[in-house]
């Protein structure tokens, strides 16, 4: 995977206030400021903002958390924890 969480560009975003229960794939990077349950996998970027929360099993390339995260965590490249991240794993 190319480039670091602070240059790739935003291939999806759930929103503030949403809410999806069910698995997730994806390409490119993907943010989340609302609430997912479900399991996540990409080879690429998971980006949880500030008001996101996410409960599940996480494997992705990179992690970038700000927000709340339940759950086991295996990221292939890197994990950066924002000083508001909050993760129970």
């Amino acid at each position: 995977m190319a480039g670091t969480p602070q240059t790739l560009p935003v291939t999806g975003w759930l929103g503030a206030g949403s809410t999806w229960r069910g698995d997730l794939s994806f390409k490119g990077r993907v943010r989340i400021d609302g609430a997912m349950y479900g399991n996540i996998q990409s080879d690429e970027l998971l980006d949880i903002g500030g008001s996101g929360r996410v409960e599940g099993d996480v494997w992705v390339a990179q992690a970038l958390i700000g927000g709340v995260f339940i759950g086991p965590l295996v990221a292939t490249e890197r994990v950066t924890l924002l000083e508001t991240a909050v993760v129970m794993g």
